[in-house]
This record gives C-alpha cells, sequence and structure tokens, in this order.
C-alpha cells in the first residue's frame, strides 16, 4: 500500500518498500535542493536524505515522531541537519543564512550515533563475504578473536568508531549497527530502493525524470543548439549501428589494465577497491549484469574519486548490457575525473546514445553530436575510424 500525508506516520511505524518509495517520490526532491542551498552538492543532498530517511523510520518505530509532525517538513529539516553536522565535523564551510529548528529534531548527539551506524553498516557491506561472516560474528558474540585480519581490516575502515580502551574491539555502535534487527531491516529496505532508482532509470519513466541528467549530459556534449535533422533516403537502423560497433570488454580487470597502460596512467586503489572490482569481475565475466551493478552500488559512494569513477565506469558498461542507456549516461555524467576516462567515456556516452536512438528515432541527431564529440577526442586510429564510418551512417 502506498501511503498519503494522512496515514503516512502510521505506515512508518513499520515501513514497508511502498513507504520508502513513497518518501523518496514526495520528498528527496525538495529535501536535496535544501542540502544543496546549504553549500552541499547535489550528491550530498541524495546522500543526507537517505540517512534522514533511515533515522527517520527508526524513530517511528520508537515511537518518537509526534503526530502533528509534517513528514515532508521534518525529512528536509533533518537531511540538512545531517549535512550541517557532517560538514562541521570536517570543518567545512557551509551557507548557514536559514536558520534549521531544533525543537523537535533529533539532538546532535542522536544524529551523530545514527551517521556513525549507517557508516559501520555501509563499510561492513564493503567487505567479501568471509570477512562480513567473521565480523557478524564477532558482534553477535560480543568476542573478538584475537590476530582477526578481516575485523582489523573492517576497524581500519571506521577508525572513529573503535573503543577508547581496546582499539582491538568493535564498539557498542558497530555491534548494534550490525545486529540490530529494526536498524537492519530499515537500512536494506532504503539501500534497495537506491538500487532500484540506479536499475530503472529508464525511457518509461515520465518526461522530468528522463530529463533530469540524461538531458544535461546531452546539453554537455553537444555544447551546441541542435540543428535541423534530414535523414538520409534510407538511413541505417541505429540499433544496427550500436551493435555493430559495441563490443563490451570480456572482464573489469583486463580492460581496467589495458586501459591504464594505454594511458600511461597507473592509479593504485585502496584494497577494499580492489576487492570490490575482483568480485564485480566475477559476475561481469558471467554476464550477470544486475549483480555487477549491485556489487559496484556501494563502491559509487567512496569519498575515494578513483573508486568511485572506476564503480561507475563499468556500472555504465552494465547498463548498456541491460538495454539501459539512461542509466550508462548517469553513471558517465558522474564520473569527476574526465581525464582519465575521457578516451572511453566519450565512446561510451556516444554509443549509450545512439542506442537511445534505436529507441526514439527523434534523438537520432543527439546521437550523432555524441558520436562526433568522440570523434575528436581518440587518438586512437581504429576508434577515429570507427566512428567516422558511424557519422556516415547515421547521416548528415
Amino acid at each position: 500500500m502506498i501511503p498519503d500525508n494522512r496515514n503516512l506516520l502510521d505506515e512508518l511505524r513499520r515501513p514497508e518498500a511502498g513507504t520508502v518509495e513513497f518518501l523518496y517520490n514526495q520528498f528527496r526532491k525538495t529535501a536535496s535542493r535544501a542540502v544543496e542551498a546549504s553549500g552541499g552538492s547535489h550528491a550530498d543532498g541524495n546522500t543526507f536524505f537517505r540517512i534522514a530517511v533511515i533515522h527517520t523510520c527508526i524513530l517511528a518505530t520508537q515511537d518518537e515522531l509526534q503526530e502533528s509532525t509534517d513528514p515532508g517538513i521534518f525529512l528536509t529539516n533533518l537531511s540538512e541537519a545531517h549535512f550541517r553536522d557532517w560538514a562541521a565535523e570536517r570543518k567545512l564551510e557551509i551557507n548557514s543564512e536559514r536558520s534549521l529548528p531544533e525543537e523537535g529534531l533529533p539532538d546532535l548527539a542522536a544524529r551523530t550515533h545514527i551517521r556513525k551506524m549507517v557508516r559501520a553498516r555501509r563499510q561492513w557491506q564493503k567487505l567479501d563475504k568471509k570477512c562480513r561472516d567473521e565480523v557478524l560474528s564477532a558482534a553477535k558474540n560480543g568476542v573478538t578473536p584475537e590476530n582477526a585480519p578481516c575485523i582489523g581490516t573492517f576497524l581500519k575502515s571506521v577508525p572513529d568508531l573503535t573503543t577508547p580502551d581496546n582499539q582491538a574491539a568493535l564498539s557498542d555502535t558497530t555491534v548494534y549497527a550490525l545486529t540490530n534487527e529494526n536498524f537492519n531491516r530499515i537500512f536494506l529496505l532504503v539501500d534497495r530502493h537506491e538500487a532500484n532508482l540506479a536499475l530503472n532509470q529508464s525511457a518509461a519513466k515520465p518526461a522530468e525524470k528522463r530529463r533530469n541528467r540524461i538531458i544535461a549530459a546531452a546539453v554537455f556534449l553537444t555544447a551546441a543548439a541542435i540543428a535541423a535533422w534530414i535523414y538520409f533516403s534510407a538511413p541505417k537502423p541505429a540499433e544496427t549501428i550500436f551493435n555493430e560497433n559495441y563490443a563490451p570488454p570480456s572482464g573489469i580487470l583486463l580492460d581496467r589494465a589495458e586501459r591504464i597502460s594505454r594511458d600511461s596512467i597507473n592509479v593504485p586503489l585502496p584494497a577494499e577497491c580492489e576487492q570490490t572490482l575482483l568480485e564485480a569481475d566475477v559476475y561481469f565475466k558471467q554476464k550477470r549484469w544486475e549483480d555487477v551493478i549491485g556489487t559496484l552500488f556501494p563502491m559509487a559512494e567512496y569519498e575515494n574519486d578513483f573508486c568511485k569513477s572506476d564503480a561507475l565506469f563499468y556500472m555504465a558498461i552494465a547498463g548498456l548490457q541491460l538495454e539501459n542507456p539512461e542509466l550508462s549516461l548517469e553513471c558517465l555524467s558522474k564520473i569527476s575525473d574526465i581525464e582519465r576516462y575521457g578516451e572511453d567515456l566519450y565512446w561510451y556516452q556516444a554509443l549509450a546514445f545512439v542506442k537511445i536512438a534505436a529507441e526514439r528515432p527523434g534523438k537520432r541527431n543527439i546521437a550523432r553530436k555524441a558520436v562526433e564529440r568522440a570523434r575528436s577526442n581518440t587518438i586512437i586510429p581504429e576508434r577515429k575510424a570507427q566512428a567516422e564510418k558511424m557519422l556516415s551512417e547515421l547521416g548528415d
């Protein structure tokens, strides 16, 4: 059942997938904009809205939300409060012109506690299965084995959550985050909805969602007004052009090594990122594209730009395999270190637009501009020739 504002508080006391979907549909845009107005990025807005949703659901299940609470206002204020706390911890400058009402919001200690729990659960999720089992067993049993490498790896990823008098033991916050049934149920509900959002950016979405970043990426690529389009008398179908030119890599690790060698750039990744890419590579070779995206999705939110970019790049390729070019463009548009990916980034963007043109012929002009951009940004003779051929087939 999808709740409305009249029964939403009751729904929040035992949230289901429909409840989370309603919160995202109704309130995320406003809350994210409030975070951006405070000085955060678009990604910050989405991140702290997610934390606010988790926090709000927990408060509701504990009967700590007042009946008079307006869910939209509460989520907006709580998202912004979490962002401001996080920025203050890092001594970042923010826009504090708007004063947040402290009354009715959880206090600073409660907000900090929730963020620590989310961080503990997120870092645990990044471990491989063997290490997740080892850390979870220690949390459930209340005993930390001596010389446990997996626990040591986990604790290094959350230095702010270690116990002061025992740096080798799991903190109470971590134990609660990993073992509390209510928290984990809510965390997984929200996490699954986020994953579904990434997987379902398709042409079937309403126009407003389709324009979200896809058209922004198109504008970035074209950098000019779209000229009038005149088809050849018998233009080659865009689907055929895509199929003849799209050659996905055989695996993530081999492709990454070849690209680094070609670009003469060698960026070492943290061990946890290497491990995630290794796991995703197994699914990639098995053509289990949904599992590739599911494995890489948490890594796409890492603070390390190189980890994030690698995750987004291979999620984009998986999106093309799932015939979801909008997802591919969404991922590619989030890659910040364009100079490291420029050669391949423009190429896959072009292919994604050609794929879109196969489904929506009216986008054929944008596909041509994207291929032109890929041609102008490549130094690989074979790829340049390939782009020239694609342009001739797309028409003037």
